[in-house]
């Protein structure tokens, strides 16, 4: 009966947790009196799990929606089968890791959210035929309904979020192959004749400094004015970029509404000459091979903005768009850019000028849906645009877009070039309509 007494104590000082609070006393009595508390061994194998756990930073519900809709992008922009990659093929890449009915499901709903009707059917009628279990089909095609009521509702034609017809009327349809990613998968949209008027160049450009050693560059475009320039950035040089911003980097954000968004999937860091010595000589190698003003200083005597380094890994993307302020609204409008207001005083985004610090295994492209051209990025080259006109008026065709990246990393940096300090150095055409 003593026994059994001092055995009921010592559960209920085991069930008070005792045993983590007073060790000394487990050693004594716990092990030898009864089974309720585990052994001291246990408790130190089982606190160092619980360390790593709370040292070990695992996805959030956040980071897993933003990778399957990165998967969904993948799919539609670059026709890619979903039966590869749920058997875990990329192109010419084979991983271990591969999609089960549940992360077709997952990519399926997340879509779904995005308004991506047409990618998410798909995925949704892939689900459905992967699985042989019943209830679980029938599940599926309970998610399916809504699916397809709104697409039918809300129906838009020639939209990349839709099939080409109701489902109602064609429920196995392939979604529409818009321009952009055409661009993005390399196919060329240009007429021969329009390749046939740009030529490669070796020159200095005009620039005693290039006179030595001449710039090697390409023409893409005449409208609008577009260059490819090679060689113009050193490995040492992509080096000191890259490691001086990746302490800097952060989730980028969209500038018209200064929040995160799946239309720019990168990250972002911003480099003033002051960050590194061997920014001052880049910023002026682009000056010498523009012949503009890119100096950095404040919004009256500015040049050109800092250095902005970007780095986006598989999936990262930034939607088609505009590099304005504000120019893309009419003239008495101005003052609705979401930009800070002393860009007004700089004027607006005259050029871009865009180094690739990276080659890219696959994707990773620059397109410009409505100049019909891509570039594909090459390290230590540079392309460069100008997105206003020769008049000041905004070029719409300068519209472009950083295409999905498919197999490795991809970094650039941007450096832009203000208005109105350039306004001797690119004056404007006889011709006001150019």
């Amino acid at each position: 009966e003593r026994v059994q007494r001092h055995h009921g104590a010592v559960r209920e000082l085991g069930r008070e947790r005792e045993c983590e609070i007073n060790p000394s006393w487990m050693y004594r009595n716990c092990r030898h009196s009864c089974d309720v508390c585990p052994s001291p061994e246990f408790l130190v194998a089982a606190r160092k799990v619980l360390a790593a756990e709370s040292a070990t930073v695992l996805p959030t519900d956040n980071d897993l929606r933003g990778t399957a809709i990165a998967l969904s992008r993948l799919r539609k922009v670059y026709k890619l089968h979903i039966r590869d990659l749920t058997e875990g093929r990329l192109l010419h890449t084979v991983s271990s890791a591969k999609l089960s009915v549940y992360d077709c499901l997952r990519v399926a709903n997340a879509s779904y959210t995005a308004g991506d009707l047409a990618s998410a059917w798909i995925w949704y009628r892939h689900s459905w035929r992967m699985t042989s279990d019943l209830d679980l089909k029938a599940h599926i095609s309970m998610l399916m309904e809504p699916v397809a009521e709104m697409h039918d509702g809300t129906f838009q034609n020639n939209h990349h979020n839709y099939f080409p017809a109701k489902i109602s009327r064609s429920p196995d349809q392939l979604s529409w192959d818009y321009d952009y990613s055409k661009l993005c998968r390399g196919e060329r949209m240009m007429t021969p004749e329009e390749a046939s008027r740009l030529h490669c160049h070796v020159s200095s450009r005009g620039s005693p400094y290039l006179t030595l050693q001449p710039i090697k560059y390409e023409e893409l475009h005449f409208d609008p004015e577009m260059y490819l320039f090679y060689d113009v950035v050193s490995d040492e040089e992509i080096r000191a970029i890259q490691d001086t911003a990746k302490s800097k980097l952060s989730r980028s954000h969209v500038l018209a509404k200064e929040r995160l968004s799946e239309i720019r999937v990168s990250q972002t860091a911003w480099l003033g000459n002051f960050t590194h010595p061997a920014l001052p000589g880049i910023n002026r190698r682009i000056s010498y091979v523009t012949g503009l003003h890119v100096f950095e200083g404040p919004y009256e005597n500015r040049g050109g903005e800092q250095l902005q380094v970007l780095s986006y890994g598989v999936g990262g993307h930034y939607q088609y768009h505009m590099d304005h302020f504000f120019k893309i609204y009419p003239p008495g409008e101005w003052n609705n850019t979401k930009a800070e207001k002393g860009t007004l005083i700089s004027g607006d985004r005259l050029a871009t000028w865009m180094f690739y610090l990276s080659d890219v295994e696959a994707g990773g492209w620059t397109a410009f849906p409505r100049a019909g051209i891509s570039v594909a990025p090459v390290k230590g080259a540079a392309v460069m645009w100008y997105n206003l006109k020769q008049n000041g008026d905004c070029n719409w065709r300068s519209q472009h877009g950083g295409c999905p990246v498919i197999l490795g990393h991809k970094w650039v940096a941007n450096k832009w070039i203000c208005e109105h300090m350039n306004f001797l150095r690119r004056p404007c055409s006889l011709d006001p309509e150019k």
